[in-house]
């Protein structure tokens, strides 16, 4: 196995350190462990234009969820800078952090190791936690590439030239292990109160939603019909909150039509506008998963479309991926086509010889996107001059 060497403590996005686990009455340390190679290193980097949430100055390439504990699930993410054309700033910084991806509210207690792998192991770049850490979902905890920590880290220029050893055959490797702990059944401190309530909030609201109780608008999609309330349609959806203006019909009529979107995927938004979840046989389906990713886009609800573009764009396979990148063309779902672009950029031999690539080529302005991702523009030599106006 792998020796995680002592560093200073890494950056964190939640920084509120847990009650050790002597606190519990009865606990239990699950370890997982895993090594996330992002292959083709330099192209990745060069073709991925995803942002990391918050930092328009950084990309990201994260992980499909590859360690979980209990419900718990996780994705390495790495973390780099670019300059202001959005082109990959070298001399700046990669970290590296584990990723919540789970779909349970309940708050995380873990500690947490991670190794950025150099073929000569002495070489190699970690760091560890000292004690135990409260993570959320959704959140990201490890040393990022700003801030002082970020002084110990690989820069884009260290990795990229070979000598230096962090590519393994153009490959990247990191290597994260986590300890969490698990089925606790007593906690000494406010977080396990704060899961639970937050947990019972929910629940009332599904319970709300689900028997209908003093509803004041009706949702009419396909044969079904579903009560709801305006106050937290309109809260929770900015469309909803514009339709549902006493001068528009809607709001007059106290009566919503909804046409041309799937009736599961509109009832399963609306779930989410109350309890900020959805189901997982929802979520683990793809057809179901973009029909839910449709109602959400229209409907501008951004966290679920982030949340299904997320999973959409993890299950891509050369077979999907044309139809995949066509349906967020047509949907106007940047944040998925650029990650379809980015996989073609990546699979590109393998995606030509499909049907769907040659569906795909009968729409000249998606065949210029793939053609400007793998030919990007030719850099002005020195003494060319910009053409003026």
């Amino acid at each position: 196995g792998a020796r995680f060497s002592p560093v200073p403590p890494p950056m964190m996005v939640e920084s509120s350190e847990a009650s050790p686990p002597e606190a519990c009455a009865e606990f239990r340390l699950t370890e997982c462990e895993a090594t996330f190679k992002v292959k083709n290193f330099v192209a990745a980097v060069a073709a991925t234009d995803t942002v990391y949430p918050g930092h328009p100055d950084f990309r990201e390439i994260a992980s499909c969820p590859i360690m979980s504990a209990g419900d718990f699930k996780f994705a390495i993410v790495i973390v780099w800078g670019v300059d202001e054309r959005g082109r990959p700033d070298l001399n700046k910084k990669i970290g590296v952090c584990g990723r919540r991806v789970d779909h349970t509210l309940e708050i995380c207690t873990l500690s947490m190791a991670w190794k950025l792998l150099n073929q000569t192991d002495s070489n190699s770049c970690s760091g560890v936690d000292r004690g135990f850490f409260r993570h959320s979902r959704g959140h990201d905890r490890g040393r990022l590439p700003w801030g002082e920590s970020a002084s110990t880290l690989v820069s884009l220029a260290e990795a990229f030239d070979v000598s230096k050893g962090w590519l393994h055959d153009g490959a990247l490797h990191i290597r994260m292990k986590l300890t969490v702990v698990t089925n606790i059944t007593a906690v000494n401190s406010s977080v396990s109160d704060d899961a639970v309530s937050q947990q019972d909030v929910c629940n009332d609201m599904r319970t709300l939603l689900d028997n209908a109780i003093f509803t004041d608008v009706s949702i009419e999609v396909g044969d079904e019909q579903i009560m709801a309330h305006r106050n937290i349609l309109a809260a929770r959806s900015p469309v909803f909150n514009a339709m549902l203006h006493t001068s528009m019909s809607e709001g007059r009529e106290k009566k919503i039509v909804i046409k041309d979107l799937d009736a599961r995927a509109v009832r399963d938004m609306i779930g989410y506008l109350y309890t900020g979840s959805v189901k997982g046989e929802t979520l683990d389906d793809d057809d179901m998963c973009l029909g839910l990713l449709q109602a959400a886009h229209y409907y501008k609800v951004d966290g679920l479309v982030g949340s299904c573009a997320d999973l959409i764009s993890k299950r891509l396979a050369v077979t999907t991926v044309c139809d995949r990148l066509e349906f967020a063309d047509l949907l106007g779902c940047e944040n998925l086509k650029t990650r379809c672009l980015s996989f073609i950029y990546q699979h590109m031999a393998e995606v030509q010889n499909t049907e769907a690539y040659q569906k795909l080529c009968r729409r000249p302005s998606l065949l210029m996107d793939i053609i400007a991702m793998l030919s990007p523009p030719a850099k002005r030599k020195r003494g060319d001059r910009p053409e003026s106006d």
